[in-house]
């Protein structure tokens, strides 16, 4: 059996100008990082006829005898790239639900083709990972949406990803100082926000509106932000300054973004004290991150007894495997 870990990860600045349709005009910028939550596939050959070509766990379990009568688009697509041939069960757990704003659905498809690479014996570079699985996600399977999400599951680790004009992409790692991280890991959680969506359909509604104008402000602070991050001075009133400011943006490029009962939500967390905070992801709903001292995460939870919170930290092992 060969077992697959993949970080999900949180975009802090640049949503939004990893689009082609706006990179390719103007270049684009985001700076984000893998977190200590994961995607887990696994794959163990079937070595006796059991009736079926694939066994498919993850929500639901299917048997199949070809590709094309696989229903998980990724699984199937993914499989289809490879032309694989060989008789596998594959299944997939995670430690948090999909549609929850942490890339998950990007994620689980580096972490297949890496798993897939495994069972044919090919090296891929981590950039050709990210990048076969954007061509999967926007191209195959046309779904909308930047190309971060693929990038920092493909790399892990605390990144500036910059987008210029005929697709070529720069990766800039960042190195805070040890005392910088120990303090960022100590103060950012994730709270859940108590709506699920799809994010296809907050992509969509964005994209069909696409405003420029918006995205230039929203470049200007994903670069103010990658500075204020690689700078001598760090500071996390700063930081989440910045991360309202991106918020309050992205909440304003669609209706789809955010509703009252997020807002509202959003307006609590601040007036509790903490330092910043954005709804992950496409927004529409899924987990905030939450930049705050443990005091008021304490009692945002008092002021909130049934909701789900949990601190998170930068995960800089990145894509791992382990063979049984």
């Amino acid at each position: 059996m060969i077992i697959v870990r993949v970080p999900l990860r949180v975009s802090l600045f640049g949503g939004g100008t990893d689009l082609p349709d706006y990179f390719e005009r103007y270049g684009g910028s985001v700076t984000g990082f893998t977190i200590n939550k994961y995607i887990y596939i696994f794959a163990s050959k079937v070595d006796i006829n059991q009736g079926f070509k694939f066994r498919l766990s993850y929500r639901t379990n299917q048997d199949v005898n070809t590709i094309d009568e696989i229903s998980h688009p990724i699984f199937r697509e993914v499989l289809r790239s490879y032309n694989f041939d060989q008789t596998y069960h594959f299944s997939t757990m995670s430690c948090l639900p999909s549609g929850a704003g942490l890339g998950s659905s990007s994620s689980f498809t580096v972490g297949l083709h890496f798993l897939l690479n495994t069972l044919v014996g090919v090296e891929d570079s981590r950039m050709d990972l990210a990048k076969n699985a954007i061509h999967i996600e926007r191209n195959v399977l046309a779904e909308s949406g930047g190309w971060q999400d693929q990038l920092h599951p493909a790399f892990g680790g605390f990144n500036t990803f910059n987008f210029n004009p005929g697709g070529l992409i720069e990766r800039k790692p960042l190195d805070l100082k040890s005392e910088d991280l120990k303090a960022l890991n100590r103060s950012m959680y994730i709270l859940y926000s108590g709506e699920m969506r799809e994010a296809k359909v907050i992509e969509d509604s964005k994209k069909m509106a696409l405003n420029y104008d918006l995205l230039k402000e929203t470049h200007d602070i994903a670069r103010e932000g990658e500075k204020l991050l690689r700078g001598d001075s760090f500071d996390l009133l700063e930081l989440g300054k910045l991360l309202n400011e991106g918020w309050l943006l992205k909440r304003g490029m669609s209706r789809a973004v955010s509703n009252s009962s997020l807002d509202n939500l959003y307006d609590l967390i601040l007036k509790k004290g903490a330092y910043g905070a954005k709804l992950c992801g496409a927004g529409g709903g899924g987990f905030f991150l939450v930049l705050a001292s443990e005091s008021v995460m304490t009692s945002l939870n008092e002021s909130l007894p049934n909701s789900t919170m949990s601190q998170i930290n930068i995960d800089f092992n990145g894509l791992m495997r382990n063979e049984m």
